[in-house]
């Protein structure tokens, strides 16, 4: 009777389950942490937010039922044959030990949370452009539902005047007022990457150009603007000189792993070359290029940069606030996930962005790889590189994961 049992549970079709319990884990999770960045969450009360923070949880234990139940069956069946596990569920739970010892280190469980719905992600492998479609309008439904909030005076609507002929800083109901137009970019990335370049139409890029622009005539975020141009331009040129980009972009790895290099070399060596030879300070405009070079330098000259596996940072970045000195937070990405969670975390993201990368270079999807690369790009200057309520890229990694492993323990065997 035990064997029976045992050998159902091995051999159960678990996709049928685990599929739409992984789409109802995301209806819950993304929804509720669109609402924990605005002021949407306050006007909950205390029981409210209680309900929220345990829904939220609920979402958690569906992701860690499908990871945890994932990695025993592969486990056991090998472990059946007297073999070990399986390299691709070594790797999987490798990152997550390495995410839950950088969580306990930082006092931050955005580490182990968004390790967990990437693992959950390759255990069920699902359908990357519709889960991205459907987080696209989450997305986007979230910024019209606040916007209209704030328009009827429920929500706060940030307004902060810059005096410089632009009409000022709006939020919309968000927390932060560059959180709008920021997901506006990441919207316009993961709607074209669902439909396809192949199928998006120009009208759709219009209209995805132009909502970036009005975001960024009320929010004032540059990087996002230039960004989703330099994007949506990118797609353009792609649809009509396709070949020609093809060849520019079927690149080896090293390259982009050189690009990567130099993007860290910015990131760390700029602060200090700042301040040493221009002498910025944080007199400056808080969104200005020259003041986050001297927060990132004063974060570095503050907390130990290498660190194995992070430390407790408490950043302080007051709500609109006028009190520069009380701002201390680094917006570059690289900075801020290496003084948080540490070397090796660190090294962790940057390979699962590398791996998303050659899995779209062997696809031949170059267009995709621009895309990715510009997220990198974007990281200098934005700390949303592993902040998956904006940039759920990372998901991405289920797409080539069991390719990945393939391809390393082929070569180790040639080896």
């Amino acid at each position: 009777m035990a064997g029976k049992i045992f050998d159902w549970y091995l051999n159960f079709d678990r996709k049928r389950i685990y599929t739409p319990l992984y789409y109802l884990a995301m209806i819950i999770y993304f929804p509720l942490m669109l609402i924990s960045i605005s002021y949407f969450q306050p006007q909950l009360g205390e029981q409210g937010i209680k309900v929220v923070h345990y829904t939220r949880i609920l979402a958690y234990l569906i992701f860690l039922l499908i990871v945890g139940d994932g990695v025993a069956k592969s486990s056991l069946k090998e472990m059946c044959k007297k073999k070990f596990p399986p390299m691709s569920q070594i790797i999987l739970v490798g990152m997550l030990a390495v995410s839950i010892i950088s969580a306990y280190f930082s006092r931050k469980s955005e580490a182990f949370v968004i390790m967990l719905i990437i693992a959950a992600t390759v255990e069920v492998k699902p359908d990357t452009k519709k889960l991205f479609m459907l987080i696209a309008g989450i997305q986007f439904c979230s910024i019209i539902f606040f916007w209209y909030l704030s328009m009827e005076g429920i929500l706060p609507n940030e307004i902060r005047d810059l005096d410089r002929g632009i009409l000022g800083r709006h939020s919309f109901g968000f927390a932060y007022v560059t959180f709008p137009p920021m997901l506006m970019l990441f919207i316009t990335m993961e709607y074209i990457y669902a439909r396809g370049v192949e199928t998006v139409t120009l009208t759709e890029m219009g209209i995805l150009g132009v909502i970036n622009y009005i975001l960024f005539r009320y929010c004032v975020s540059r990087n996002s603007v230039i960004i989703a141009g330099v994007y949506l331009m990118s797609v353009f040129l792609y649809k009509y000189l396709s070949v020609i980009i093809d060849k520019l972009m079927a690149l080896g790895m090293k390259i982009y792993g050189m690009l990567i290099a130099v993007l860290l070399a910015v990131s760390f060596l700029g602060p200090g070359l700042y301040v040493k030879y221009w002498k910025g300070d944080v007199s400056e405009e808080l969104g200005t290029l020259t003041a986050r070079l001297w927060l990132s330098y004063s974060a570095m000259q503050r907390y130990n940069v290498f660190t194995l596996f992070g430390q407790k940072i408490e950043w302080e970045a007051p709500l609109l606030g006028e009190n520069k000195g009380d701002y201390i937070f680094v917006d570059n990405a690289y900075l801020h996930l290496l003084l948080d969670f540490g070397v090796v975390f660190f090294v962790v993201v940057i390979l699962i962005y590398l791996f998303i990368i050659d899995t779209f270079k062997v696809k031949n999807e170059y267009i995709n790889c621009i895309m990715m690369i510009l997220i990198l790009v974007l990281a200098v200057v934005d700390p949303r590189l592993w902040v998956l309520v904006f940039n759920p890229f990372p998901l991405l990694l289920s797409i080539g994961y069991e390719d990945m492993i393939i391809k390393m323990t082929l070569r180790r065997k040639k080896k």
